[in-house]
């Protein structure tokens, strides 16, 4: 009904997300599973929590992404988008050690894409946070962006490379390298299409 009669509703997903998240943990406590409804509801929750993500309302984003991540299964493609966004969240939080945790866990179980969009943002807060020498940062960013440049990535893969090369560069004092970077990032972001990441 919420669906078919709630189209203006502004927290649509939200509700949603929130209604499905409840029936999936009625029907554990039951002992019954239905993947279903729990992919419905993380497919919600974290429609909202990208949504908050992306006017900067990273505490609430926190929370809705979150709560996605935690009703997919650890090997389900969504679960990899949604904890990019995570840990920036987190990083924005001050949370550094679960940006880290969460940005690792997209570098090693993602597919190839997503695996490069977490390792260049985890990159990015690392070199921020100082963990790390920046030196092996930057050329571990700059050998990926390589890499991901001869494959037919997307421009957003790309954007986030730009973007975490750029940060890097800045804090090693190279600023003319930096600008040149920050301009790739900004051109990719801007084809792709996210106004958040440009």
């Amino acid at each position: 009904w919420i669906e078919e009669h709630g189209g203006d509703l502004g927290e649509l997903d939200e509700i949603l997300g929130y209604h499905l998240e409840q029936a999936t943990r009625c029907r554990a406590e039951l002992g019954e599973t239905r993947d279903d409804l729990a992919e419905r509801a993380a497919a919600r929750l974290t429609a909202a929590g990208t949504r908050a993500f992306r006017r900067t309302d990273y505490a609430a984003g926190r929370k809705l992404l979150g709560r996605a991540v935690d009703l997919l299964p650890d090997d389900a493609p969504a679960r990899f988008d949604a904890l990019v966004s995570l840990g920036i969240c987190a990083y924005v939080g001050g949370d550094l050690e679960d940006a880290d945790s969460l940005l690792s866990e997209g570098v090693d179980g993602g597919d190839r894409e997503q695996s490069a969009v977490a390792f260049f943002v985890r990159s990015g807060i690392r070199g921020h946070a100082g963990g790390g020498e920046l030196g092996a940062q930057v050329r571990g960013v700059q050998e990926l962006l390589a890499e991901m440049e001869g494959l037919p990535a997307p421009d957003l893969v790309l954007a986030h490379g730009y973007n975490a090369l750029s940060r890097l560069l800045f804090w090693q004092g190279r600023t003319g390298e930096q600008l040149t970077a920050a301009e790739n990032a900004l051109a990719r972001a801007r084809a792709a299409g996210d106004p958040a990441l440009e």
